[in-house]
């Protein structure tokens, strides 16, 4: 998807996207602690920091002469990727194969953790409530018997693991606020209330979800609360707000309106793929904590998977 088989066989790029991230994370923790006049000469002397300028600088050797070698060939017929489809839209200095590349980067820091931390959060629900596992597996043979190979219609037509995707991401969004914005200027709203410049706002996303005027007995997990809810409707339109990937007011894991997550769809799909593997390839349990589901990990608005947890994965037998 990013750039084809010769980016997604580079393993320096493979090694540089997947560090990318957590280079970034840590290292804007560490430089948040000095003040912001001290900032440019910190930078120095913290080891994430010179490894996300390396980054750029695989990136940039990387991916520059694989665009360089694409502009003497049939695009159109041979490439349709993300990397490409850049290389087409670009106007003006986004033209520069260094900017492409760059961006590149920064794609795979939104892309790939995010991808990652929604399935190990399904993985904990399932662990901790293997109830679930059995109705979840019966929808998925029973489309999969007669829709080979798997695509996006199929993965469309899997209302409970969507919903149970839906309920988990309720109580453990990526996000505990949305929208999140520094106020330049001070600002004044009609009764005479002024928010200050400098002031970070956003929207409690994850309170939102936990709402009882939105959502019935909201502290109790319901993993299959929308496909139910779903069922009673045969309003497209309707339906299509109970989903994983819907951004609405009740909703507002991925934003909302036109600055929603675009990526959003593709993540579903993505994520499905991987659940429908996992179901039906494996069993698993937790190999620690008597199957009581980890706490997540909260770093200033984030909630994170916790990493230290054992998960124990057999191929099943049938």
């Amino acid at each position: 998807m990013f750039g084809g088989l010769a980016l997604s066989r580079h393993k320096p790029w493979l090694k540089a996207t997947l560090e990318f991230a957590s280079d970034g994370f840590y290292g804007a923790q560490k430089i948040k602690q000095y003040p912001r006049f001290l900032r440019p000469l910190a930078s120095y002397f913290i080891p994430e920091l010179w490894r996300i300028r390396r980054h750029y600088r695989i990136a940039r050797n990387t991916i520059v002469p694989i665009l360089k070698s694409r502009r003497h060939q049939d695009t159109i017929a041979k490439f349709s990727d993300f990397l490409q489809w850049m290389a087409d839209d670009a106007k003006g200095d986004e033209m520069n194969p260094d900017f492409i590349a760059d961006i590149q980067l920064k794609m795979s820091f939104a892309a790939l953790h995010t991808s990652a931390a929604t399935p190990m959060q399904l993985i904990y629900d399932l662990c901790s409530m293997p109830e679930y596992l059995g109705p979840l597996r019966e929808e998925i043979e029973s489309v999969l018997v007669s829709k080979s190979p798997v695509d996006k219609q199929t993965l469309m037509q899997l209302p409970k693991l969507d919903s149970f995707m839906k309920e988990s991401q309720r109580f453990n969004p990526l996000l505990l606020e949305t929208f999140e914005r520094i106020i330049t200027k001070d600002f004044r709203f009609s009764d005479g209330f002024v928010v200050p410049a400098g002031t970070q706002v956003g929207v409690p996303a994850q309170a939102i979800a936990m709402d009882p005027d939105l959502f019935e007995d909201p502290k109790r997990f319901d993993g299959f609360r929308f496909s139910k809810k779903g069922a009673l409707s045969d309003d497209k339109e309707s339906q299509g707000r109970l989903q994983w990937a819907a951004s609405n007011l009740s909703s507002m894991a991925f934003g909302y309106g036109r600055h929603a997550c675009p990526g959003r769809f593709f993540a579903g799909f993505e994520i499905k793929q991987i659940m429908i593997h996992l179901l039906t390839a494996y069993d698993f349990k937790f190999g620690d904590n008597a199957g009581q589901r980890p706490q997540n990990l909260m770093v200033e608005t984030q909630m994170i998977p916790n990493h230290q947890t054992q998960i124990l994965l057999r191929r099943r037998r049938n």
